[in-house]
């Protein structure tokens, strides 16, 4: 089994009634089998053309995402495939997230000389999944002079009135 696991760079789970071959890196499941009669019985084996896609994956995610191109750079003997023109129309989703850029703010014209002079609330939208006391929604709470932030989480936004409002007494202390 070790040298299944340094040949194919991949690591193998075993139950007591089944087996899971994955990809170290990207832990995509590459077999999956049962336990019978004390032998693993695999259902399906990926094929080699797939796989070879899942190294270049894997490579593409090794080098941080690198332009086209670079890709275009690096030699096709390590079983990339970047070579050729098809991959620079390719899109990686995590690439367009980390490329996008945004305008600078505005200079603000808030000339707030003192602490909670000026402050300003923003609340979330409800996120898909509830936090562990149940909130789903945030209230976020900016000072315009320290620039600091306070966050409160929500279980309905009709809490925002008596959160602020407690945040206004908490701060007059």
């Amino acid at each position: 089994m070790p040298k299944l696991c340094k040949q194919l760079n991949c690591a193998v789970t075993c139950f007591d009634d089944s087996c899971v071959i994955h990809d170290r890196t990207s832990r995509i499941q590459i077999v999956a089998g049962e336990h019978k009669d004390g032998v693993y019985y695999f259902r399906k084996v990926v094929s080699n053309k797939a796989y070879a896609v899942n190294i270049g994956c894997l490579w593409y995610k090794r080098l941080r995402h690198p332009s086209s191109d670079t890709l275009t750079l690096l030699p096709q003997s390590l079983g990339i495939g970047y070579g050729s023109k098809k991959h620079k129309d390719d899109v990686c989703d995590i690439c367009l997230l980390a490329k996008h850029t945004r305008t600078q703010f505005p200079l603000s014209e808030n000339n707030a000389k003192n602490i909670f002079d000026l402050i300003h609330c923003n609340i979330w939208r409800p996120y898909e999944v509830a936090s562990a006391c149940g909130g789903r929604y945030f209230l976020n709470i900016f000072d315009d002079v320290r620039r600091a932030v306070w966050a409160y989480l929500m279980k309905d936004q009709t809490q925002a009135s008596k959160v602020l409002k407690d945040f206004v007494l908490m701060m007059k202390f």
